[in-house]
């Protein structure tokens, strides 16, 4: 049976104005980038430690992209970038083994891979009837991929290390498969009071120089609406298990994706800009009616308890549900735990942090010309 709960901001308080903690926050120090001609566009953690960031210099200037890796000891050099002209990237995350990102070369949407062990950026075959890539989540062992197709559906498929990309396997989680066979139950759900607590675990895999792309298996359905249809964002813990934030005209939903089961929970969320869980807990930066707040949810983001946002924080990324690191185009910096944060302070970093990515240990910050570590505690 499909589940939607009612998830109202507008009609509940928030639980609680997010607490500011009157401790020292994260210190970070900006190490100037490789390339002050090409800017930095993205960057993504493997949970072991390595770091890969990349930039593009899109429509005009130099012909090639820029990258630089990240070593688990926190030295950067550069690296090896995806070739083409006219290159821009949107999202980028990694496996122990692989890293996927998406972005543009021209008007045209790439998709690229890369084995750790080859240290080469390769492009993919896209998904037949690929309107857009929408978000990327990866633990130790694969990369999930939330993408929308030309005819309003949204899937997950899912890229480990093995062979030929497939996407004839994705997962349409948007209109549900099973939306037709199961009766709708609508509940109203109120925000918990308590705050679960969750640790990460990782694996390491074996490293191969191509790609396949696999997903849980959903039977497949048509979609009869007309609404512009789009995935806002992804958090998979694992490979069977993800939140996906999707936009069906003026609504926002949540889907909830385990083996077997899909759930979906509506909101009155307006926008989506962090999204990151845990087996059992997950933490959101969202736009409201009321503005800008943080969610915490124990359950899978079933329901969720909230909190006003810092002015100066635009995303979050987490090592664990207790360590996320936050940054802004202040540039801003700090820590958030649940709904408490506690802000941190730059030095040389010298315009708007863009991106961070979260290994197990620590994250990693970039700006336009910057690339810093953040560490996780004092």
């Amino acid at each position: 049976m499909r589940l939607v709960a009612t998830i109202g901001i507008s009609s509940l308080a928030l639980a609680s104005c997010s607490t500011t903690s009157s401790s020292s926050g994260p210190s970070v120090t900006g190490i100037p980038a490789s390339s002050i001609t090409v800017g930095l566009q993205v960057v993504g953690c493997t949970p072991s430690g390595t770091c890969i960031t990349l930039g593009g210099p899109g429509s005009s200037g130099p012909v090639y992209a820029t990258a630089e890796e990240r070593t688990p000891k926190g030295h950067w050099s550069t690296y090896s970038a995806p070739l083409g002209s006219q290159l821009t990237f949107s999202q980028l995350g990694c496996s122990n083994s692989l890293c996927v990102v998406f972005g543009q070369s021209g008007p045209t949407q790439e998709l690229w891979t890369d084995s750790l062990a080859s240290n080469a950026f390769q492009s993919v075959p896209l998904p037949p009837k690929l309107e857009s890539f929408n978000a990327v989540s990866c633990n130790a062992d694969s990369c999930n991929v939330l993408y929308t197709s030309t005819t309003n559906q949204v899937f997950i498929g899912t890229v480990s290390s093995s062979a030929v990309p497939n996407w004839s396997t994705a997962a349409q989680i948007w209109p549900s498969p099973s939306a037709a066979a199961a009766p709708t139950t609508t509940t109203t759900t109120t925000q918990p009071a308590t705050t679960a607590s969750s640790t990460s675990s990782t694996t390491s895999s074996t490293s191969t120089s191509t790609t396949t792309t696999t997903s849980t298996t959903l039977p497949a359905s048509n979609n009869s609406s007309n609404e512009n249809v789009s995935g806002l964002a992804l958090s998979c813990p694992d490979t069977y298990q993800c939140v996906a934030a999707v936009q069906a005209g003026t609504a926002l939903s949540l889907v909830r994706v385990l083996p077997g089961i899909q759930s979906t929970e509506s909101t009155n969320w307006k926008a989506v800009a962090s999204l990151s869980c845990s087996t059992k807990s997950c933490e959101a930066l969202i736009t409201t009616p009321t503005g800008k707040v943080l969610a915490h949810s124990s359950n899978f983001a079933k329901s969720w308890r909230y909190a006003s946002a810092p002015l100066g924080l635009s995303k979050f990324q987490c090592a664990t549900t207790q360590h996320c690191v936050g940054i802004g185009p202040g540039p801003w910096v700090g820590w958030i735990n649940g709904l408490n944060v506690t802000p941190g302070k730059t030095t040389y970093v010298p315009s708007a942090l863009l991106d961070v990515a979260c290994s197990t240990k620590d994250c990693a910050a970039i700006g336009i010309t910057t690339v810093a570590s953040v560490r996780l505690t004092p």
